[in-house]
């Protein structure tokens, strides 16, 4: 299953909110059942946003969004975090789903 989480959180955050982030990062890896499998953020206005997308285990749905939620409590700290998570679906499966298939490139 691929798990989207979209964070937000104001720009006089960002110092503490990439501190709490390389904090997990470092002291608190992620399970094998999980993979951090691609990260983007960007910035600019009101603030920062970034997109991180997990793949977690087919079975382990519940231990792995668990995991995911224990370590982002740890950004309840940070002033004006936001944090939202959506499930989500590579298109090629979305589109099988509907019986249709992305045409060649």
């Amino acid at each position: 299953m691929k798990l989207m989480q979209i964070t937000t959180f104001p720009l006089t955050s960002m110092a503490e909110a990439v501190d709490v982030f390389m904090d997990i990062l470092v002291n608190d890896p992620l399970p094998d059942y999980v993979v951090r499998e691609s990260f983007y953020s960007h910035w600019g206005g009101d603030g920062v946003k970034s997109y991180l997308v997990y793949d977690i285990e087919d079975g382990r749905t519940d231990e792995g969004i668990n995991e995911i939620v224990r370590r982002n409590v740890k950004s309840a700290s940070v002033e004006g975090y936001r944090i939202e998570a959506q499930v989500v679906l590579p298109m090629e499966t979305a589109l099988a789903n509907l019986g249709r298939k992305l045409p060649e490139a």
